[in-house]
């Protein structure tokens, strides 16, 4: 795993993810908040990192119906697209739910 970098980010903007997020960002907030949790939960007394919890995260996303519709209405079959969208929900909300 990776944390988001500018060329993804171009990539997912050019297929209007970000957008996407944006217009969802309430509904990704809560699914990443939850997949913080999880970690947190799990490994207590650990330091959580945002490559921690892109594989709960990208549990959720994979299995999302509007997101697999949205990605199939632009024929994004490739399963990076599953991840990188993962890591572009952590890193626009990621101070928003990082617990210290």
């Amino acid at each position: 795993m990776m944390a988001l970098t500018l060329k993804k980010e171009q990539r997912l903007e050019r297929v209007c993810l970000v957008r996407y997020f944006q217009d969802h960002r309430g509904a990704w907030t809560k699914a990443a908040q939850d997949a913080y949790r999880y970690i947190k939960e799990g490994f207590e007394g650990q330091v959580v990192r945002m490559d921690d919890v892109v594989p709960p995260l990208k549990a959720v996303v994979e299995i999302n119906q509007e997101l697999k519709e949205f990605l199939s209405s632009g024929k994004l079959t490739q399963q990076y697209w599953v991840s990188e969208f993962a890591e572009l929900v952590l890193d626009r909300v990621w101070d928003e739910i990082k617990e210290d």
